[in-house]
């Protein structure tokens, strides 16, 4: 059974795995202006601008290219990231493809006026192209990087996962051997865990709803 109290004491941190845990800190933070004439913090190419609107945390500062993109690489500490919205006031001058490209961790959610939004090779891409309804204006776009009730769901979703396979492994286990004068304790112990896993699922479930 040391097998199955590794499986289950894995499981229990596995989620973790998958969190941006950089130790790399953002190093520019962008505070944008309160003035009532000129508010924000303006970045403009040949296609378009986008107007910081809430203070942001970058590992460097945003660039613009003239191919239409306007570049921010967002920092990958989870800290730095956790339960941060970042908003913009994005205006398309209708002449070409305007890109607000973020690279970093993947936003949970990208809130814009139907505009494309796609994940390349880990940037977060928002097109401003011919044919969205925003095109040619000005509109709101948001972006919600990963809260505590996100974290909380992946989690749970991750120990629903690995469930099956330690009560698999431990019954595999248990079968090894029919004449093992242990078998009643092995299945006492493969019980236990399977209750305390799936327990600790719901708990995660709950808490990621009482945060959500």
């Amino acid at each position: 059974m040391r097998t199955l109290g590794f499986l289950l004491l894995a499981t229990l941190f596995s989620s973790w795995l998958f969190l941006p845990l950089s130790a790399s800190a953002a190093n520019v933070q962008w505070v944008p202006r309160t003035s009532a004439t000129n508010p924000g913090l303006t970045i403009k190419n040949a296609y378009g601008s986008v107007n910081i609107t809430n203070t942001q945390n970058l590992d460097t500062a945003y660039n613009v290219y003239t191919n239409g993109t306007v570049f921010g690489q967002v920092s990958n500490s989870l800290t730095s990231q956790l339960g941060q919205t970042y908003t913009y006031l994005v205006t398309s001058y209708g002449n070409g493809t305007l890109t607000v490209r973020l690279q970093g961790p993947v936003p949970q959610q990208v809130q814009t006026s139907g505009h494309l939004t796609t994940v390349i090779r880990g940037s977060q891409d928002i097109a401003y192209s011919v044919g969205d309804g925003g095109y040619g204006k000005t509109t709101v776009l948001i972006v919600n990087y990963l809260g505590i009730s996100h974290l909380f769901r992946d989690a749970a979703l991750t120990m629903a996962l690995f469930t099956p396979i330690v009560i698999a492994v431990g019954l595999a286990r248990w079968a090894e051997n029919a004449q093992d004068p242990e078998r009643i304790e092995k299945m006492r112990k493969l019980y236990y865990a399977a209750l305390i896993m799936s327990l600790g699922t719901a708990l995660l479930f709950i808490l990621s709803m009482l945060f959500g």
